[in-house]
Parts: C-alpha cells; structure tokens; sequence
C-alpha cells in the first residue's frame, strides 16, 4: 500500500513528513486555487529532493482554467519523470491525451460518481436486506465505466471513505481512498463574504482572496450525524474509521 500526503498550498509543504512516498499537489475543487508555476516547480524540487513520486491534481474549469493547466502540463510533462496527473473534468483529459500526449491520469472525485449525501447513513438500519449496498458502491466501479476507463488508459480511480461504507466489487482498476476527509459536494459559488475580511460573495473568481486557505466553517444539521465542513465552494465531512 502506498501512502501520499495531499498538499494544496506551498506554504503546507512544511507538513510533508516521513511515512509518505507520494505528493499529491494541487486543488480539486477550484479553478482560482491552480497553483503558479514558480509553486509547482518548487513542490516539484521538494519531491524530487525526499525521493517522492508526484500526482498533480486539478480541478474542474472553465476556458480561463484550461489556459492555466496547459501552461503546468507544458512544464510537468518535460521535467518530472513518473509524472501522474488527476483529473477531475473530462475537458482536462481530453487536453493531455490530446495535446501532450498524457497517459498516466487518475479519475479524480469529481468524476468517480460515488453516493456521498451523509444522511445516507441515517437510511441504513430501515432498508431490507442488502439493499443499502448500493449506496456504497462507485459508478465508476459499474462494468460499462470501467470498460470505458479501461479503453481510455485511466489508471486508477479516486474514491472518498463514505460514512456508509465501501463496496467495490471484482474492481477492474486500481483506487485511492481519501482520509479523513470525505468530499460530499461543491459548486462554482464560494460563500467567503461571510468570513472575515471578505464583504462580498464570491463567483467565478471575481474578488477572490483565497479565504479558503485560513478559514472554514462548521456546520450542523439534525438529520446530519456529526457535523459537516465547509472549506471554500466545497462541503466535506470527518470520517477516520478505514474501511
């Protein structure tokens, strides 16, 4: 089993410690959170300097974020050597099978379709049978998305630890599993204007600070068990138990 350490910012590679052999580099959910190039040469440097292999990961995007990628695929491609990239936009895989001529790509979870609503666990003790499997299964996993997957050179998919539970059944392609954190949502809309410092709401980029990187929120619901986070456009929730 292979264990990498997620990074999304250069002032966090001071976390990068031992008992890791992989960088995961970049932000997923966040066009406005692609990293410069001067940050990605230097997260580059770091790996190659402690020996660890590198994943970049990207976000879903639009044209403007499009441009951004081609700029850091231009360099990744020509400098880092074992180089994988995940992928969270079909567009972005249509670019580097494309245009760079890319192979290694992970699908990321934006793309892996997995049932990640928390109040799915609340369902469990009231469905027959084995029924609730289906909500811990991936449509990435499905016969007809794997082959697919397989016909497009995914390398692996990239799953979160559901509350609910993990099944994959006879998987065709290998997956990473995500902790402690489990993505559950995200949208193009970032709600910073109400942390502090920010006094207007935040869409497409326009007026980011990336209030992100210092601030999330907590969040509580009844029919939610523990509580859900709010980090940027993306909602997420603590689950450490492995599967």
């Amino acid at each position: 089993m292979e264990k990498a350490i997620f990074i999304s910012s250069d002032r966090d590679l001071k976390f990068i410690r031992e008992g890791f052999s992989r960088i995961y580099y970049g932000n997923e959910f966040c066009q406005n959170r692609i990293p410069s190039l001067d940050s990605l040469a230097g997260a580059c440097d770091i790996a190659v300097e402690k020996r660890m292999k590198f994943t970049f990961v990207t976000p879903f995007v639009t044209d403007k974020g499009i441009s951004q990628l081609r700029a850091l695929f231009s360099f990744l491609t020509k400098n880092m050597e074992g180089l994988e990239i995940v992928a969270n936009d079909w567009g972005v895989i249509e670019v580097l099978k494309g245009e760079f001529s890319f192979n290694n790509i992970a699908l990321g979870r934006l793309l892996v379709k997995q049932r990640r609503c928390p109040r799915i666990i609340s369902l469990k003790k009231k469905m027959p049978g084995g029924s609730c499997s289906i909500f811990k299964c991936a449509q990435a996993d499905s016969l007809i998305f794997s082959k697919y997957l397989l016909e497009e050179k995914i390398s692996r998919i990239e799953i979160d630890n559901l509350l609910q539970g993990i099944v994959r059944q006879a998987p065709v392609i290998p997956a990473s599993l995500y902790t402690p954190f489990a993505y559950i949502s995200t949208t193009r809309f970032c709600p910073s204007s109400c942390l502090p410092g920010h006094k207007r709401r935040i869409q497409d980029g326009q007026g980011c600070g990336s209030a992100c990187r210092d601030y999330f929120l907590r969040l509580r619901n009844k029919l939610i068990p523990g509580e859900i986070l709010l980090k940027g456009n993306t909602y997420f929730v603590k689950n450490d138990k492995l599967p």
